[in-house]
């Protein structure tokens, strides 16, 4: 049997690989899809593997899609509206995905069938749900947002608040654990701001801003201290944030 603790140990760590590639060489990544890409790479291992009805199921997926509905234009209202149950009919709101996920191995080999993991069928999501949020619970030990700040548009604000959100309902709806990784290579005009929406987000929510970038006028790669709304999480699994 898959033990737990160790995917969680080794999901950990691929954070922080990823956090310490970006800050060695931050253009490494030009796309937030490149970031995913090393992540994978780095949270790659025959550990997340399952054995199931005589196939193998990795656990680590990306585009994994969520166990409740939403809107995203929603989101950016004022507050934290509860999203509709999954089987609820509301033709403003839809599933989303989450960027990065790591399912729980109980649920993988315990689940009624291979759809109901991979969970792209609406149909499974209900019959699931069957009426309680509580019957998704632990479906997965991880849900991972990623954000990279590659621009001075102040709508990445709104884009890590969006993020922030969405995993406060994946606790709700299946999640043990959401991180939310936000990359950020250059001097940003409005980081002021970004830090505080940062530190002042939901204390279950991991977050934390990863910045660096080269000065325009010395070229000198600049790293400024890692910002994160949960400082003992991320120093306790290695990532040291202030």
């Amino acid at each position: 049997m898959v033990n737990q603790t160790t995917l969680v140990e080794k999901t950990w760590d691929a954070v922080r690989k990823t956090i310490n590639k970006f800050r060695e060489n931050p253009y490494y990544f030009f796309t937030e899809s490149d970031i995913h890409s090393y992540f994978y790479y780095c949270i790659y291992n025959s550990t997340f593997e399952v054995n199931r009805d005589k196939s193998r199921i990795y656990l680590v997926h990306r585009e994994y899609p969520t166990n409740f509905r939403y809107s995203k234009k929603r989101l950016t209202t004022d507050g934290v509206y509860d999203p509709n149950h999954i089987d609820k009919v509301d033709n403003r709101t839809g599933r989303g995905h989450y960027d990065m996920v790591v399912i729980n191995p109980d649920f993988a080999t315990k689940a009624e069938n291979i759809n109901h993991i991979i969970n792209k069928n609406i149909s499974d999501t209900k019959d699931r749900f069957n009426g309680s949020k509580d019957n998704l619970k632990d479906e997965l030990l991880f849900a991972i947002e990623f954000k990279y700040i590659i621009s001075n548009s102040k709508n990445w604000i709104d884009q890590v608040e969006i993020d922030n959100k969405k995993l406060e309902f994946a606790l709700k709806y299946g999640a043990k654990e959401v991180i939310n990784l936000v990359f950020c290579n250059n001097d940003y005009y409005y980081l002021d701001t970004l830090k505080e929406t940062i530190k002042k987000s939901n204390g279950k929510i991991n977050t934390i801003l990863v910045q660096t970038y080269h000065d325009k006028e010395t070229d000198i790669k600049e790293l400024p201290r890692l910002i994160s709304n949960n400082q003992s999480e991320f120093e306790g699994n290695g990532i040291k944030a202030f």
